[in-house]
């Protein structure tokens, strides 16, 4: 199973996007079972990202206690940024936006059990 994670902050340039999407990425392949991989695009020297794929990650879930895992990290990364937003999409094209920037930490876990449910395939509301 494969979704897409694509990482937003309206605080932060592209390069910072980029540079904490690269980040996450990192975390996730360190601390869970998933796989997190950039996609790869056609780039030239000096290009830090084309627009579509900068901030993205695509995951692949390789077990239930993955998706616990991703979402521990996701939260931690909520925390240190208020205006982080992360969209999520299926491999049916369905999405799912979570904003950090309102969410207190109540929110934040009611948030991630959202999409642990949207991950599982199941409809899911979008309250973020």
């Amino acid at each position: 199973m494969s979704q897409t994670l694509t990482v937003s902050a309206g605080d932060l340039d592209p390069a910072e996007v980029q540079a904490m999407t690269r980040e996450l990425m990192s975390s996730i392949n360190r601390h869970t079972d998933a796989r997190a991989d950039m996609p790869e695009g056609e780039t030239r020297d000096g290009d830090r990202g084309d627009p579509v794929t900068l901030g993205m990650i695509t995951l692949s879930f390789i077990s239930s206690g993955a998706a616990v895992a991703l979402f521990q990290i996701i939260k931690t990364y909520f925390e240190r940024n208020r205006k982080l937003e992360l969209t999520f999409e299926r491999p049916d094209g369905q999405t799912m936006a979570i904003k950090a920037e309102n969410m207190d930490p109540d929110r934040i876990d009611e948030a991630m059990a959202m999409a642990k449910t949207f991950f599982a395939g199941a409809p899911a509301n979008d309250n973020g």
